[in-house]
């Protein structure tokens, strides 16, 4: 339904290889996944603070849309340079989902920072805890018709909004 990028989900990523790096292959993967950390921070350094979510759609986020593109290209080779070192462990399951992991950040990073689609409305949100980009479609119709209706006969809808009355 889009793509996000987030802190927190770099984050847990970075964790994961650090402890598959102290398990197995130590130096090589650490520097990659520093490299990864250092570029990512230098990419969430270009959200300007703030408490709610920005839109990096139209005219007056071209600026900051424009920075991120640039910073972003560093992140996604480091994450390749990841993807690849991890997949470098013959028959390592663990270290394989890890590269998985590591191209599907990829993929959404350059899917959020590219802001080609216009069936998305592109974000940017700094928070106290975390950062995050993100690509939410604006008309979710299609992706429901392929993935939930057409695979099930009977589907219910609730909504995740509760109101509690005084």
């Amino acid at each position: 339904f889009g793509g996000e990028l987030s802190s927190q989900k770099v984050a847990r990523l970075m964790r994961d290889v650090a402890s598959v790096a102290r398990n197995r292959k130590g130096d090589a993967l650490s520097g990659r996944a520093a490299a990864v950390e250092a570029a990512v921070a230098a990419l969430f350094a270009e959200i300007p603070e703030g408490q709610s979510r920005m839109p990096l759609d139209g005219a007056r986020a071209e600026e900051i849309r424009e920075r991120l593109k640039e910073k972003a290209e560093p992140v996604e080779l480091a994450l390749e340079a990841l993807s690849a070192e991890l997949l470098s462990e013959a028959w390592d399951v663990e270290a394989e989902a890890l590269a998985r992991r590591s191209r599907s950040i990829s993929e959404a990073l350059a899917f959020v920072t590219k802001a080609s689609s216009a069936d998305f409305a592109y974000w940017a949100e700094r928070r106290p805890q975390s950062v995050r980009l993100g690509a939410s479609p604006i008309e979710v119709k299609g992706a429901l018709e392929g993935a939930l209706f057409a695979r099930f006969p009977r589907v219910v809808l609730t909504s995740a909004t509760l109101t509690a009355a005084p």
